[in-house]
């Protein structure tokens, strides 16, 4: 019985051995999972961090190109009402029997041989503009810009400026 009983201490101290080993070695394969675990999660958040990121990105893209587009669509708008009101006013003109005139030209083409003053429509204004029309001057038809419309400039300068354009005085 002695001998039986030292056998089964024996057997036991073994099992107890295998028994430690093997929780160590699950011990050691846990702590490797949670580390693996936890490198993961670090990882993710980085992957999810960086997606939000270039997502906002992408919206705030987005965003600015619908705010230029708006922009772009007012300015058309503008320039179609612009046009439109041209339009109508020319076609107005057209219905009473009053000349439209592009340039002087216009006007020497249209019977008008007397140099003097005469309203011609400039492009892109809806009013008539007055202008001085030289119809004599080689061959007559000449429009003579004398100063800005709203005068800053005034054009009635000598040959010798145009010619040397001097860059300091604006001529257009």
């Amino acid at each position: 019985m002695n001998h039986l009983l030292s056998l089964c201490v024996c057997v036991f101290s073994r099992l107890e051995s295998k028994v430690a080993l093997l929780e160590s070695q699950q011990r050691g394969e846990l702590e490797d999972m949670r580390q693996e675990k936890n490198r993961l999660q670090v990882t993710l958040q980085l992957y999810i961090y960086a997606a939000i990121e270039a997502l906002e990105r992408q919206l705030r893209a987005a965003s600015s190109n619908s705010t230029a587009l708006q922009r772009q669509q007012e300015q058309l708008m503008e320039s179609v009402h612009t046009l439109v009101n041209m339009v109508t006013s020319i076609v107005s003109l057209y219905i009473k029997g009053e000349h439209v005139w592009r340039d002087c030209a216009d006007v020497y083409r249209a019977g008008h041989s007397t140099s003097g003053l005469y309203h011609i429509y400039v492009t892109n204004r809806t009013q008539p503009v007055q202008v001085f029309c030289d119809m004599e001057t080689a061959g007559g038809g000449w429009t003579l810009f004398q100063r800005r419309s709203n005068g800053s400039v005034d054009f009635q300068r000598s040959w010798r400026d145009y010619k040397m354009m001097n860059t300091s005085t604006n001529y257009i």
